[in-house]
């Protein structure tokens, strides 16, 4: 294997390779959070649309399922996409699949970046279409069936300026998150959703026993205090989600290292 650090054409190659031997599984993972997006749609619009008939002066121009539709699909990609993260290394969980995985004729950056694109980047566009062909069923469905009611697709774009200024920290949430199990499916090869889980539940006990002793200098900020406070975490959800990745990748590395002397 020679020693270049990303090579295009080697790294396409490969990436086909990867793709090649886990489009099943791909295609069954697929399939299911599909069938997962219907059932909360269905279930969803039902519920909605039962409440808002009950209402003496139901709101016009309004879609009742499409707030709930937001937070239930926010809840399953979080979710997925911390399942999905933690399948980076899954098919070196047993020594024969390490060995073929650690002498593939490719760098280890080449190696972890297919990964990390088929996994991580990967699932947000599979979640993006299943849950737009689900939301799709749903205003196929019941916007015929109930003409009184705005039917409508959810949507993923803010439109009001506090939705403006809270979709990009909801983002840098979600990698921050999610890096921890990209993080964990290197360093916990054989249980990586498990083990990780278990560890940020314990961090997490941790930050919010430790955040509660500091958090009254935090109370009754001003406006300007406040979006300074916000700029510094977001700032450390981003810092934070890097850091992450780049330790997988350094894990990835020593591996590879381990391995090969």
């Amino acid at each position: 294997m020679t020693n270049d650090f990303f090579t295009p054409r080697r790294f396409r190659a490969y990436f086909r390779k990867l793709l090649t031997e886990h489009w099943r599984t791909i295609c069954v993972a697929t399939a299911i959070l599909l069938g997962i997006m219907l059932v909360a749609e269905i279930w969803t619009a039902l519920s909605s649309y039962s409440y808002y008939f009950s209402l003496e002066n139901p709101e016009s121009n309004y879609d009742p399922a499409r707030e709930t539709l937001f937070f239930t699909g926010a809840l399953i990609f979080l979710v997925g996409g911390c399942i999905s993260s933690s399948r980076l290394f899954t098919d070196g969980q047993r020594k024969a699949g390490r060995i073929h995985v650690l002498t593939t004729p490719v760098s280890p950056f080449e190696s972890w970046l297919a990964r990390w694109l088929l996994y991580v980047v990967g699932y947000i566009v599979v979640f993006f279409a299943c849950f737009y062909l689900a939301d799709l069923v749903r205003v196929a469905i019941f916007a015929p069936l109930l003409p009184k009611v705005s039917v409508s697709f959810v949507s993923i774009i803010p439109k009001s300026i506090s939705d403006r200024e809270t979709y990009p920290t909801m983002w840098f949430f979600y990698f921050f998150f999610t890096s921890w199990f990209v993080l964990g499916s290197f360093f916990f090869p054989k249980r990586p959703l498990l083990a990780t889980s278990i560890c940020i539940f314990i961090i997490g006990m941790l930050f919010f026993f430790v955040l509660l002793g500091v958090m009254d200098p935090f109370i009754n900020l001003s406006d300007r205090q406040s979006a300074l406070l916000k700029t510094i975490a977001n700032l450390w959800l981003i810092l934070h989600g890097l850091l992450n990745w780049w330790l997988s990748y350094q894990r990835y590395k020593e591996m590879e290292i381990i391995d090969h002397h």
